[in-house]
């Protein structure tokens, strides 16, 4: 068995890039926001899928991600820009804004993880199926247990089935660690099917470690066999 961890964490900062402290921050932001986590990673397509499954909040609008050290970000060069330096190679940032057009606000969503760059396990994972027996859901907030995690799969037509894992029913009257689940339902990680679900605004921090009892080869991503009966399709992307 191995383990992967995802640190979610989420900063604003205005349009310079200068971290703001979160009383600094406008109402409109002032919400819980989505993060996405494994096949729903589409740089190009701007997490269309993710969005209607978790989308951001009245008020606050995705802009774009990026990957950290492996493209240019506007930001990067601006005077007085203090986010780069909590950042590492590898991460994945999704920014959202109070303006699709002209954001005067900035609320940044990074998914790091400590041992291995997090794109690059993203990168790898084509092709293969990661077995997960469980996971730990660490966070300094445990109202956020209470956010039910989408468990999302695309098939090669776009045709998408979603299941919902509530990770507070996981809470184990007898383990007293502050902070700490250990939610015992097993999933398949591949990169069609990933997790999504909600930071929220009280929440500074998530980390999750998924336990790996084996990883797979698979011929061709989950398929469409055109028997909707066996589907709960959400919506088909045309």
């Amino acid at each position: 068995m191995s383990n992967f961890q995802v640190k979610i964490s989420r900063v604003y900062t205005d349009m310079n890039g200068v971290i703001l402290n979160k009383s600094a921050v406008p109402l409109t932001l002032q919400n819980k926001v989505p993060f996405y986590l494994f096949n729903l990673f589409d740089k190009n397509g701007g997490f269309l899928q993710s969005q209607i499954v978790k989308p951001p909040m009245p008020g606050m609008y995705f802009l774009y991600s990026y990957v950290n050290d492996t493209s240019y970000n506007f930001l990067d060069f601006q005077a007085g820009n203090t986010i780069n330096a909590t950042l590492s190679s590898g991460d994945l940032i999704c920014v959202y804004g109070d303006d699709p057009n002209l954001p005067n606000f900035l609320c940044h969503v990074i998914l790091h993880s400590d041992y291995v760059s997090y794109a690059s396990f993203l990168a790898n994972m084509q092709g293969k199926s990661y077995q997960c027996s469980h996971f730990n859901y660490i966070t300094d907030n445990e109202q956020n247990w209470q956010e039910v995690i989408n468990m999302t799969s695309e098939d090669d037509f776009g045709l998408v089935t979603d299941n919902k894992l509530q990770p507070f029913t996981y809470r184990d009257p007898y383990q007293f660690t502050e902070g700490f689940i250990d939610v015992k339902f097993p999933i398949a990680i591949t990169d069609k099917q990933g997790l999504n679900s909600y930071m929220l605004f009280d929440t500074d921090s998530i980390e999750l470690t998924f336990y790996i009892d084996t990883i797979a080869n698979i011929n061709s991503n989950i398929s469409n066999n055109g028997n909707s009966n066996s589907k709960a399709v959400l919506y088909q992307v045309r």
